[in-house]
């Protein structure tokens, strides 16, 4: 993972940081970037055999600062589905059955798009035919799913 220099004023324009009687405090939102210090801010990872949950093949569950856990999830994503290979003259090319991006993206979007008031945590599981990434919480703002 690349590194980035980020300033003060950009964390305290990300509400990372907080200004109080000259003070710099660290926000909720610190917390979860940088620790464990919330229980449910976590990631479980399952792999299933077949189409449902009945058998487990494989489980893990990853704490820590969000990103870590992002990557342990992608990691054990792209580590439980198929990666075949093809030659093309001298050439091996390796490819994933899935994305490697659009699976980071899912894991993503998931911790970034999740309700932190719901003490869940994100879910991410992988099937004998998809990946399923589960997060906390429903529609914003008293949205509800149409049924065409």
């Amino acid at each position: 993972m690349a590194e980035y220099s980020v300033k003060k004023e950009q964390l305290i324009n990300w509400k990372i940081l907080k200004q109080s009687e000259g003070q710099f405090l660290a926000t909720n939102a610190y917390a979860l970037l940088t620790s464990d210090y919330f229980s449910f801010s976590k990631t479980q990872c399952a792999v299933f055999k077949g189409t449902d949950r009945a058998v487990f093949l494989d489980k893990r569950e990853f704490t820590g600062p969000i990103y870590t856990q992002i990557e342990e999830a992608v990691d054990f994503v792209l580590r439980n589905i198929r990666l075949g290979a093809t030659i093309d003259g001298l050439v091996r090319k390796e490819k994933y059955e899935l994305p490697p991006k659009a699976i980071r993206k899912m894991i993503i979007n998931a911790h970034c798009h999740r309700n932190l008031l719901d003490e869940s945590c994100i879910q991410v599981a992988v099937y004998d035919d998809r990946l399923e990434v589960t997060s906390p919480g429903g529609l914003y703002n008293g949205l509800t799913y149409r049924k065409s």
